[in-house]
């Protein structure tokens, strides 16, 4: 038999306002547009739009995509917090800024900036 796997909602601890929008319409009830949207603060919401006889699966497939999105930027921001030494210089007391600057050499230098652009 196979274990199941939890499944965690990076949702679950959060507040996710759910907005469901009928324009008016003539059309028969399950043929009514609808306009789902998702969101928390702090966030832009997402939107689904289809038909109101589809609105749960909207709500779901909305539900599981703000999720997944949640989930990215909360590991980007993870990731953008850490740092990195990318090099070390050992400086001894007589070493000069000279001895220094021999030993590490200068930045690259940036491409020009272009200048005179048209976007027509």
């Amino acid at each position: 038999m196979k274990p199941t796997l939890p499944v965690l909602d990076p949702l679950a601890a959060r507040a996710v306002a759910i907005h469901i929008t009928l324009p008016p319409s003539d059309a028969p009830r399950d043929d009514r547009p609808v306009l789902v949207s998702l969101g928390s603060t702090g966030q832009a919401p997402l939107f689904r739009e289809g038909k109101l006889a589809d609105v749960a699966d909207l709500i779901s497939d909305g539900w599981a995509a703000f999720g997944a999105r949640v989930e990215l930027q909360a590991t980007q921001t993870d990731t953008d917090t850490e740092t990195a030494v990318i090099a070390t210089a050992d400086m001894a007391d007589g070493d000069s800024k000279k001895d220094a600057a021999a030993n590490n050499p200068p930045d690259s230098p940036r491409p020009p900036k272009p200048a005179n652009l048209s976007l027509f």
